[in-house]
């Protein structure tokens, strides 16, 4: 059963971290949708150049191409150089919506011509023009080398007229000058459009079912890193097997989250509320066989856990099985019974201790209680000792040995005696005690109570070597009960 338990609570752990992945991943990939449908949409296009030798008759070995290196300068300058600028205009795109850039692979003839646009028209287009244009600006600058060439041999040619032998000379720069003057009339720049850009059919972006996607994908890392941090980050227990495992005492019960418990009329609880205290009752001295335990205080590691709220229920359960029960308020710096439960303020602890009155009985109450299922069955009662008025001195009233000698003699008149008392890791005033009564039980308060908190408490009570006959889970669920060892 035990190890049911842990399985329960390992699964619960690790189904929230489940829920917090999962909605990391929905969130980001609905983001990623909407922002990526909202995008202006860009078509790309691609023309290709073929990189070729343009060598002329007389010129063997001679190649005016376009050269990897220019290729790449071209690309750097595409987006604002004289060639994209004229492409722009000669396919009537603008420039700023639109891209255009130049790429060749290394050990490749092959020049990629790639152009971006809102329309798939323009991109094709401003591809198309731009390959045109960078032809041309390869072409002018081939034929500029050519046509420097050819002037070089007008100007030899003129200087040698007059010297001997020249003719045969001058018949050689000739023909040069022929092939030279050709190879500027058929020059191509050492490039040639080999694929014309066409209208794209779908665009390149956005595309929000693929960008949903990677944010999913990206939500799902995100989930799991914040996932990892929230627990090591959390350090709240939150499962009854973490309390267990915890404290490595037995747990005597789950009290269930209600607004019953948070009303003035406790004493008529529901019956699955008040069935949670009296397996806290029952189990408390199930899980300490042969112990006498006629005396227990109630305390947590810090406020607002629930011990008040224990302490109360359990003296009812006791009372209700038939027992001779005194509830003695023992937090005389916070005191709660008379404004919580509708008690007389007419003196308690506080006076007993500090004014002399010389029996319990002086400022006891009486509690009605009525044994049975919803409001039938017997009347029965408790005793109550609230906290009285605020004393000057709490620590010291309840470290005295009249203190000690009231629990020993309400131990003889009575079958159990409860005693509240503040949190033992907030105030020092029931450290005095721990060792006086029958045993202790710590309260804690599923997900709002700290690892960190409880097993500080837990420490300081084994360095004390107090008796602590187990923990209480508060706000549980019904039926969450844990079960016996």
């Amino acid at each position: 059963m035990r190890g049911q338990q842990q399985t329960s609570g390992l699964l619960g752990a690790l189904r929230q971290r489940a829920l917090l992945i999962v909605a990391c991943a929905v969130v980001v990939a609905s983001l990623a949708y909407v922002l990526s449908d909202r995008q202006e949409p860009r078509y790309e296009a691609t023309a290709l150049l073929n990189v070729i030798s343009d060598t002329g008759p007389s010129l063997p070995g001679r190649q005016v191409e376009a050269t990897p290196g220019e290729a790449t300068a071209g690309a750097r300058v595409s987006g604002t150089g004289a060639v994209a600028v004229r492409a722009a205009r000669r396919a009537g795109v603008a420039l700023g919506p639109a891209s255009v850039s130049a790429t060749q692979p290394e050990e490749s003839n092959v020049i990629r011509v790639t152009a971006s646009a809102p329309q798939p028209r323009a991109a094709a287009d401003l591809a198309n023009a731009f390959a045109v244009e960078f032809r041309a600006e390869r072409r002018r600058r081939a034929r500029a080398v050519l046509t420097r060439a050819r002037d070089s041999i007008r100007r030899t040619l003129a200087s040698i007229q007059t010297l001997r032998g020249g003719r045969e000379r001058r018949i050689a720069l000739g023909q040069r000058l022929d092939d030279l003057q050709l190879q500027i009339d058929v020059s191509t720049g050492g490039l040639e459009i080999a694929d014309r850009a066409v209208p794209p059919a779908e665009a390149v972006s956005p595309r929000p079912r693929r960008d949903a996607m990677l944010g999913g994908l990206f939500g799902l890392v995100l989930g799991g890193a914040l996932a990892l941090l929230w627990s090591q980050a959390d350090r709240r227990v939150r499962q009854l097997s973490e309390l267990q495992d915890l404290s490595g005492l037995p747990v005597l019960g789950t009290i269930p989250r209600s607004r019953a418990l948070s009303g003035r009329d406790a004493l008529t609880l529901p019956a699955a509320d008040a069935e949670a205290f009296r397996v806290v009752q029952a189990n408390t001295r199930f899980f300490n066989p042969g112990l006498d335990v006629r005396s227990v205080i109630v305390t947590s590691a810090a406020p607002g856990e629930g011990k008040t709220t224990l302490a109360w229920n359990l003296a009812v359960a006791a009372a209700s099985g038939g027992l001779r029960v005194l509830l003695i308020e023992a937090d005389l710096r916070k005191p709660s019974l008379v404004d919580r439960y509708g008690l007389k303020d007419n003196g308690g602890l506080n006076e007993l201790l500090s004014e002399g009155y010389c029996e319990i009985s002086d400022v006891v109450q009486h509690v009605p209680i009525v044994a049975g299922v919803n409001g039938h069955g017997p009347k029965v009662g408790m005793s109550v000792v609230t906290a009285g008025r605020n004393p000057t001195n709490p620590s010291g009233l309840i470290a005295s040995d009249r203190m000690r000698a009231i629990i020993a003699r309400a131990e003889t008149e009575h079958d159990l005696v409860v005693l509240d008392t503040p949190p033992v890791s907030v105030v020092s005033d029931a450290i005095p005690l721990l060792r006086v009564v029958g045993g202790v039980i710590v309260v804690s308060y599923l997900g709002r109570s700290t690892r960190d908190g409880v097993g500080a408490l837990l420490t300081q009570l084994r360095h004390l070597e107090v008796r602590v006959l187990g923990v209480v889970a508060n706000g549980g669920r019904h039926g969450d009960v844990y079960p016996y060892q």
